[in-house]
């Protein structure tokens, strides 16, 4: 398997117009993918047969409900909600899609602008699907606000990080809590949480606004609401793995290792002369932070140098000082 996954990156590098083909080709179905997950999350569990009792999303997509409880506000009610949702996703995206395109790149401005005009199509096709119909009708599914919530945000929560793991994103505060995590390499969930959290209280304000007689739902909705934002945060944390950050320790009887390493890593790394408790043999210990997905190739350059080469791998919250991460292309 490794031959042939040779094979096709020489094949690529030699020939960098069919890579860039390919690129936005796999940039275009990783979009459509993730765009039609968020879709039935939204459409299956996010909306209810009441529009009153829809779970509040966060991001763009909560932007958008807010902005709808404002037309609602002004007596605006003949137009369907998802009509609204769909055409408002799309136009409050295009300034996000501009941000990505000069401060990120191109391919994942490219990557996030099929994801959004996608799900703002899927939104209305799948609304009139009897097969999601019959889901979201479901009376576990509308009598279950925990459930809807879980359903939601694991669906969401998948959707952002597929797109995050091939460097786009689903729009909306995707794209903030990308270029966040990015700058200051860490994970985009808790961005995510911040900014869905910030959504969330401007629902409430305008649903009382609109409901003053109802105030005891919306404290339910936000509620659960929150649960959906928390498991959305901790899926995209936990499958995205881009900015995790590895401690690996080798120690060697081979005192190359390290320049072998440097040679291979855009990294640095520290290192110490040790002595083996039974052998009392001269061993060096080399101690590197790595990214996650960095990992298996250390382990397996380092064995390839010494086969006998102890290893040992910590997971770390964070690293304070210079540490190159590759940039989204």
């Amino acid at each position: 398997m490794q031959k042939y996954r040779k094979k096709v990156i020489n094949y690529f590098y030699d020939h960098p117009r069919q890579s860039f083909v390919a690129t936005y080709l796999l940039s275009f179905l990783v979009a459509a993918v993730s765009a039609a997950i968020y879709s039935l999350g939204f459409t299956a569990f996010t909306t209810a047969a009441d529009p009153a009792n829809n779970i509040i999303t966060g991001g763009l997509s909560g932007l958008c409900q807010v902005i709808i409880q404002i037309i609602r506000l002004f007596g605006v009610k003949d137009i369907s909600f998802y009509t609204l949702q769909s055409i408002l996703y799309f136009v409050l995206n295009v300034p996000l899609f501009l941000f990505a395109f000069f401060k990120i790149s191109k391919k994942f401005a490219f990557g996030t602008l099929v994801n959004v005009g996608l799900s703002s199509l899927f939104i209305q096709l799948f609304s009139g699907l009897e097969f999601i119909q019959a889901i979201a009708t479901n009376p576990f599914v509308q009598n279950s606000f925990l459930a809807r919530a879980l359903f939601a945000g694991i669906m969401v929560g998948i959707s952002s990080s597929l797109c995050f793991i091939f460097d786009i994103s689903c729009g909306g505060g995707d794209v903030i809590s990308y270029y966040l995590s990015m700058r200051k390499s860490t994970g985009a969930g808790k961005y995510s949480i911040m900014i869905n959290v910030t959504i969330v209280t401007l629902y409430f304000i305008f649903y009382v606004l609109g409901n003053s007689g109802d105030f005891v739902n919306i404290i339910v909705i936000i509620l659960f609401s929150i649960i959906y934002q928390f498991v959305g945060g901790f899926v995209v944390d936990h499958i995205n793995l881009r900015n995790a950050k590895i401690r690996v320790e080798i120690i060697t009887t081979n005192f190359d290792m390290s320049d072998v390493l440097l040679a291979i890593f855009p990294h640095s790394a520290t290192l110490s002369k040790v002595e083996g408790a039974y052998s009392h043999n001269n061993r060096l210990n080399i101690m590197m932070i790595v990214s996650s997905n960095e990992v298996k190739k250390v382990i397996r350059v380092a064995k390839s140098v010494d086969k006998h080469s102890f290893i040992i791998t910590y997971r770390i919250n964070q690293v304070y000082g210079n540490f190159f991460v590759r940039p989204v292309e």
